[in-house]
């Protein structure tokens, strides 16, 4: 997921979905910051099912990509390729950083290793992560524990070309696509049922039925945009989802509304260019955006270094707090400065590596090939 290299360069139209990714990002880092530091009366208002956002970043990975590609992709063997390396350009070389920074930090203190299983630092998983293909099916979450979400979003940017042409988008019918999201909906339940919630999360398989699921939705959802336009536009419906989507994120009787109703709020966002529209197109919200791969890939160990390498942790509820709140904004700043160094340059590859097949638009949310189209 990647934005262009300053908010005012971001496609007016896609300024809401980028800062939905970035608060999508910043309940992550509140629900493990929570889960490290849980004396901390001030994170008890911090999402307890933070992890559930996870699911927001594939459903608009499948949506945006749709957008990007269903119209201008041609699978032949070369634009295909050209769509790998392309992604691969995007989202390696700040893996690549993030899995070395945790060597060293697993290097430096010890004390990390020793908090989790024998073998989460283990070579075997270090290869796999190195390869970027630990989360499937090949070995337990691992190393830079968040990476696990990259490696199954990389199996999914492989099939996407396959099942965008198989799905044949362009002449599907948007009752057609709502009643195979609904049933696949379904399905997913089921599994998630049989296998227990346990089997929901990031560890290998069920991450990898997390990601295939939520990803289609996204594919399928971008399909009733125009269909559903006059429904979407109310200020209603993005108030009721975004009601529901954080009531899931407490509650966790009701975590399986966190996806329809995020599924809503993208479709919303993507149609109007109201109210809504200008609150989530707020600068600083885009900003939050442009950081997010930055902050949800280096904020894991960062976090853990800091927990136990340092071993500070202030006893008063007052200081706990402020040192909570410092680390939180330096978790943004290093975030930030990733940005800067990491991301731009590798974007401006990923961007000249796309630039060499007009078919293929270089990047997922800050594509200059199609905009939104505004709709009522």
């Amino acid at each position: 997921m990647e934005t262009r290299q300053n908010h005012s360069a971001v496609p007016e139209l896609l300024k809401p979905l980028t800062s939905i990714r970035g608060i999508a990002a910043l309940v992550v880092v509140l629900y493990h910051l929570r889960e490290s530091f849980p004396r901390v009366l001030a994170l008890s208002w911090a999402p307890v099912h933070g992890e559930l956002a996870v699911d927001l970043f594939f459903v608009l990975s499948g949506f945006i990509l749709t957008h990007v590609y269903n119209q201008e992709f041609t699978i032949t063997i070369r634009s295909a390729m050209r769509f790998y390396i392309a992604r691969l350009a995007r989202i390696y070389p700040l893996h690549l950083v993030t899995l070395l920074a945790t060597l060293l930090a697993v290097s430096v203190s010890p004390s990390i290793a020793a908090s989790f299983r024998a073998d989460f630092f283990g070579l075997k998983a270090f290869i796999l992560n190195l390869f970027l293909v630990q989360n499937w099916g090949l070995v337990d979450i691992s190393w830079n524990a968040v990476s696990w979400s990259i490696s199954a979003e990389w199996f999914m940017y492989l099939w996407f070309p396959f099942v965008l042409a198989i799905l044949r988008f362009r002449n599907s019918n948007a009752g057609r696509c709502l009643t195979w999201l609904l049933v696949l909906f379904a399905i997913h339940l089921c599994l998630i049922e049989y296998r227990g919630m346990s089997g929901y999360g990031g560890m290998c398989l069920g991450g990898m039925m997390r990601v295939a699921f939520e990803f289609t939705y996204g594919m399928l959802a971008y399909q009733l945009r125009a269909t559903y336009a006059r429904y979407l536009f109310r200020s209603q419906v993005f108030a009721v989802s975004t009601a529901v989507a954080c009531l899931a994120l407490w509650e966790q009787s009701v975590w399986f509304l966190f996806v329809p109703a995020s599924i809503v709020i993208l479709l919303h966002l993507s149609v109007t260019n109201g109210r809504t529209f200008h609150l989530m197109s707020n600068n600083w919200l885009v900003w939050l955006g442009e950081i997010s791969y930055s902050l949800y890939m280096w904020h894991w160990i960062v976090i853990q270094f800091t927990k136990r390498r340092l071993d500070l942790f202030p006893s008063g509820q007052l200081t706990a707090s402020l040192f909570v709140l410092v680390l939180l904004l330096i978790l943004i700043a290093i975030a930030a400065a990733s940005n800067l160094v990491i991301e731009k340059p590798t974007r401006r590859i990923a961007r000249r590596l796309s630039a060499l097949d007009p078919k293929l638009p270089t990047h997922l949310l800050s594509s200059s090939v199609k905009t939104f189209e505004t709709q009522r």
